[in-house]
């Protein structure tokens, strides 16, 4: 700290409400549920599949995750979130939804992937505030929650 003193902190006291957030693989289906990608009916078990673990380390305690992994075959490019202007990069967003075939993919192969980096769902967010591009509602709710509580695979 800036005093030159040691305080030692609970996780409680540097994530606050932490306990009762959805874990991140339910925040994953509740996402899918509430975008354009769920609105539209596009069926997320079409478009991912869930790799499951389930393990006990050597404590006795167990670990349960699962790690989403998309099922689209062809090649996706990347997304270079801080290249050119808003517009361009949203422009790239709507095209890797379109090559996949569902609205909103982009924000799911940002929480798993290495195709598109977080940087673009703040910038988005960013000019959606600033009235420079236009969002569904239920689309800046989701990028909105998860830039309070980001979350990733």
């Amino acid at each position: 700290m800036d005093s030159g003193t040691d305080r030692m902190m609970s996780f409680d006291e540097l994530n606050p409400g932490w306990d009762r957030r959805p874990t991140k693989a339910r925040r994953f289906f509740l996402d899918w549920a509430a975008s354009s990608a769920g609105r539209s009916g596009a069926r997320l078990c079409e478009k991912w599949v869930i790799q499951t673990a389930d393990h006990t380390d050597a404590k006795g305690e167990r670990w349960m995750s699962i790690i989403p992994a998309w099922t689209f075959t062809q090649k996706v490019a990347k997304v270079e979130g801080r290249k050119g202007s808003v517009y361009e990069l949203y422009e790239r967003l709507d095209k890797l939804d379109r090559r996949v075939g569902v609205p909103f993919a982009w924000y799911f192969y940002m929480l798993h992937g290495n195709r598109v980096h977080d940087e673009s769902a703040y910038r988005v967010i960013k000019a959606a505030e600033n009235g420079e591009i236009v969002l569904p509602e239920h689309a800046y709710q989701v990028l909105k929650a998860w830039s309070v509580h980001h979350y990733g695979f």
